[in-house]
């Protein structure tokens, strides 16, 4: 009872000389712990060594938001968790981890000072884009580089040696990538990825200059969220540093029509060492001439930088995105320095799932304005990251399929290639009879080419042992409809008939093949020459409702 009347009275005095709301200090994160000081209640403390009982990546010493769930807001749900548990530790009935403020397994006026400085201060920042510090983000993928000598295999993919067609990566950039612990490895709690030349002179792709660079490629990608990295970047000449991303499709549908997100470039070629930049790069399909996704018409990008007062490479910056299905929001240490809304109609490359990169690149067109190396480049050039991090609301959390996935054609954005003879559209569905009576479908359609003429979709998905696909197809004559799932080599294909009756659900076996597919091509009479253009009824066929079924447990 003295101890409910004694919080009563405590309870009242919080309220009348806590602060009434906090002042958000400009996203800076003065311990660098990843917390901007805004919601960061110990801003001298690194957040990283403390207990997190409730989840949200705040530590509980640096966190008065402790009601569950988190709800962004210090106020009397908080303090009534502190109350219950007031002078109690473990063992004591009324015990409540998540109001050990301070983790010394008492709960008491320490605690209460955490509270008391936060009470009714509402941890959200004025931020247009509705995403930042919403507390509905949970995270998905993280790693914090603090175990293994090597990049984790189960998250991270090497890509190495000098790009397609030997070309520097498209870029005439000069490094080898590999996969040696010389140019990547993990030190000291972080990444490291260093370019070398160990041995000079230096040169352009004569295997003297050596890297790394990394993906998530098949192995984490996301459509919409919040991304973070810390990063301490090289700055030296001929560096080209980045953390960026590509579209799941890279491999169907190439670039730039795969879309691409640079959350983070420094570059000495063209710009200076106080200068990070943030990039989209897309293709406008509107725009045809001189010839589609070619610059500087079809092929867009649009890019936005912020200007330190320091060189880049003095410390360790939180680069940062926020995206969601109407733009993209580029920070650096909580500044806000790109915003770029997302048009459905011309960049649909931003509605589908993307993969992360990280590499150091030297010279090339941005590294050093594709000149050769000079001699007077400082060797190794190290960029080290501290962590990287992914977020997502629980709407968009395997919003873009893998098990589960179901294809109807009604909504989003779906990317097709079509290779010899095929053609492909959405479409209104001109047969809504029997089985299907959904508004839009895939028109598929053969002419005259190759006898292998037909379309992919580009389209990440995850088959798992014991997987298959059904799919309505609609076709007026009987015919042959492989389904081939892409790995980006010869991919596993199935044949099943169709019957020509109209709409039909055909089931295409792949139980014995699971894994990591990149897109679904259709091919329809292989071994056949189409003519759409002069028997369209023979060689125009529909489909639809694309699910991919798991075995039951």
């Amino acid at each position: 009872m003295f101890k409910n009347a004694f919080l009563s009275a405590l309870i009242c005095a919080v309220a009348i000389t806590g602060s009434a709301l906090a002042e958000a200090r400009g996203g800076a994160d003065q311990d660098s712990d990843g917390v901007a000081d805004d919601l960061d209640n110990c801003i001298d403390t690194p957040n990283a060594s403390q207990t997190d009982s409730d989840g949200d990546s705040i530590g509980n010493a640096c966190d008065a938001d402790i009601a569950q769930p988190n709800d962004c807001v210090v106020n009397f749900l908080d303090l009534a968790v502190m109350k219950a548990a007031f002078f109690s530790g473990p063992g004591d009935i009324h015990w409540n981890p998540d109001a050990d403020l301070n983790d010394d397994s008492v709960v008491n006026f320490a605690d209460l000072g955490v509270t008391k400085s936060r009470f009714f201060t509402n941890l959200t920042t004025d931020n247009p884009s509705g995403l930042d510090n919403d507390c509905n983000f949970q995270l998905v993928f993280a790693d914090e580089f603090d175990e293994g000598t090597a990049p984790s295999p189960d998250r991270w993919n090497f890509e190495t040696g000098y790009g397609p067609g030997n070309s520097g990566w498209g870029n005439n950039e000069w490094q080898l990538y590999t996969d040696s612990p010389d140019n990547a490895r993990i030190e000291d709690g972080n990444l490291v990825i260093q370019a070398r030349c160990d041995n000079p002179p230096c040169g352009i792709r004569d295997n003297s200059v050596t890297s790394a660079r990394i993906t998530t490629q098949g192995k984490f990608d996301f459509r919409y969220g919040k991304v973070e990295a810390r990063i301490k970047v090289p700055v030296g000449e001929g560096s080209w540093p980045a953390f960026w991303s590509l579209g799941d499709s890279f491999p169907i549908i190439g670039w730039p029509r795969c879309g691409e997100i640079d959350f983070l470039e420094v570059f000495q070629g063209l710009s200076d060492p106080n200068t990070s930049h943030f990039t989209m790069h897309w293709c406008d399909e509107t725009i045809q001439a001189p010839e589609q996704c070619s610059f500087p018409e079809g092929w867009r990008l649009f890019s936005q930088s912020e200007v330190l007062s320091q060189s880049l490479g003095d410390d360790f910056h939180v680069y940062s995105a926020e995206w969601d299905a109407e733009q993209i929001v580029g920070k650096i240490d909580g500044i806000t320095y790109f915003t770029r809304s997302i048009e459905p109609d011309t960049m649909e490359e931003f509605q589908r799932e993307f993969f992360l990169i990280l590499n150091v690149a030297m010279g090339g067109t941005l590294g050093s304005n594709s000149l050769p190396p000079s001699g007077n480049e400082v060797w190794p050039q190290t960029m080290l990251v501290d962590y990287v991090r992914v977020y997502q609301r629980p709407e968009d959390i395997n919003a873009g399929g893998d098990n589960g996935l179901f294809i109807d054609f009604e909504e989003g954005s779906y990317a097709f290639v079509d290779f010899e003879g095929g053609a492909s559209s959405i479409i209104a569905n001109p047969e809504p009879t029997g089985i299907n009576t959904s508004d839009t479908v895939a028109q598929l359609q053969k002419f005259s080419g190759a006898v292998f003429a037909g379309s992919t979709l580009a389209r990440s998905v995850e088959v798992p042992a014991g997987g298959s696909f059904d799919m309505k197809v609609f076709a007026s004559r009987p015919v042959a409809v492989l389904f081939k799932i892409e790995d980006g080599g010869i991919g596993q294909e199935r044949s099943v008939m169709h019957g020509g009756t109209g709409w039909e659900t055909l089931n295409f076996d792949f139980s014995t093949v699971p894994g990591s597919y990149l897109g679904i091509t259709f091919i329809f009479d292989l071994g056949i020459v189409g003519d759409a253009g002069n028997n369209p009824d023979d060689w125009t066929f529909l489909v639809d409702d694309i699910e991919l079924l798991a075995p039951a447990n």
